[in-house]
């Protein structure tokens, strides 16, 4: 028990409660939830003086447990606990203490929730998610490749006539396409290519 109260003690923690009031079957303590007693809890109930030392000593010198109590309800600073066993009865001002394990369970509930007080500071080495995430909302212009339409359309004509012993008359006409669309309907299809053709006619007329 001394090791649970010294533990307690490093923890800010209480590990023993005084009785204020008995009914039957009931003990109300002084202490609850401003002292960390929750439902739950067993606690062993000695007394700090007792009327007769060799009944109510260890061998150590130390008062006996006279008891074991268990916690049902819980308010601020007090706390209604069931009495599951008694040696003797249990009156006023006897004392009730922690068990080790629940001591130390509550230690470390108290370490972890002086850690938990404080907020958890994340940190990005590149860019914000939340920013990055609401410029997406953003609306944007469409980037200047996107239904990008370039083109070239060319006509090419030649003709010779010839005016001998029987004239002659050819003709040729060309065509010259080239086309360059880029990201077609905000899709990544693109169309690009070139095409030329000539189209040729000869006549002859008689002299």
């Amino acid at each position: 028990m001394h090791a649970t109260r010294s533990r307690a003690a490093e923890t800010g923690l209480r590990a023993d409660f005084r009785i204020k009031y008995v009914a039957s079957g009931v003990v109300d303590l002084e202490g609850g939830r401003n002292v960390g007693l929750k439902e739950g809890l067993k606690l062993s109930v000695k007394r700090e003086r007792p009327a007769d030392a060799d009944a109510n000593m260890s061998p150590d010198g130390r008062p006996a447990v006279i008891g074991q109590i268990n916690v049902i309800s819980v308010a601020q600073v007090s706390a209604a606990c069931e009495i599951v066993s008694q040696s003797e009865g249990i009156v006023p001002g006897d004392l009730a203490y922690l068990e080790p394990e629940d001591a130390e369970v509550l230690a470390q509930q108290s370490a972890l929730g002086d850690v938990r007080k404080y907020p958890q500071v994340i940190t990005f080495t590149e860019g914000d998610p939340l920013d990055e995430e609401a410029r997406e909302l953003v609306p944007r212009p469409p980037l200047p490749e996107i239904n990008r339409a370039r083109g070239r359309f060319g006509i090419e004509y030649g003709g010779i006539s010839n005016s001998g012993i029987s004239s002659t008359l050819t003709n040729q006409l060309g065509l010259v396409l080239r086309t360059d669309v880029t990201r077609i309907g905000g899709t990544y299809w693109n169309v690009s290519g070139y095409w030329r053709g000539r189209l040729n006619s000869r006549s002859m007329g008689a002299n």
